[in-house]
């Protein structure tokens, strides 16, 4: 049987590029050149094509983080073939905010990747609504009791918990196209 877990809701994505001192001088003069702010510039797939980019994935030196805020208003449904089977709010997936642990949910260690001192850290940051994970899972049996969901304490751009994966033992969850439209989109650079 194909059991489909979608996400509703909202999210951030980010992807952390590590450019080389020469690179990013080279960006900057272009930017004041142009007067426009960064976001102008590295969120413009026109512009990075000109400086030898296709896309972000290219641009970014570690693979795209992806998180789906924990709150109220972000759902999580899932279908067995084409039948909802069951919907819940994102919250429900914390302890404490249930009289006791429904879903398998725990924390992952987050892994902390500090920036080489020899390079400018540029962190490419959006936050995204809509479909913003879909997977498809194909078992014989499946018992929601045994799938995990992956929680993190909170990003350094979003300090609240966050849902950052979905596993379920012995199986393979295949990850689908998301839908989602960029709300806003950010520029940090370290």
């Amino acid at each position: 049987m194909l059991i489909t877990i979608s996400c509703f809701g909202q999210g951030l994505r980010y992807w952390i590029c590590d450019l080389e001192e020469h690179t990013f001088n080279s960006l900057e003069k272009i930017r004041n050149s142009l007067n426009c702010p960064y976001e102008s510039l590295l969120f413009n797939l026109d512009f990075l094509k000109k400086i030898g980019y296709s896309s972000w994935d290219q641009l970014a030196t570690q693979e795209v983080e992806r998180y789906f805020f924990i709150d109220a208003n972000n759902r999580i449904e899932l279908k067995r073939d084409k039948k909802t089977i069951l919907k819940l709010k994102s919250n429900e997936l914390l302890p404490g905010n249930t009289l006791f642990p429904i879903y398998n949910a725990q924390y992952k260690e987050a892994l902390s990747n500090p920036p080489d001192p020899a390079k400018k850290r540029i962190v490419l940051y959006q936050i995204e609504t809509g479909q913003f994970f879909k997977f498809k899972l194909e078992t014989q049996n499946f018992n929601i009791e045994e799938m995990r969901f992956a929680l993190e304490h909170g990003t350094p751009f979003h300090p609240e918990p966050c849902l950052a994966g979905i596993t379920y033992p012995s199986e393979t969850i295949e990850v689908c196209r998301e839908d989602t439209l960029t709300r806003s989109s950010r520029v940090f650079i370290y």
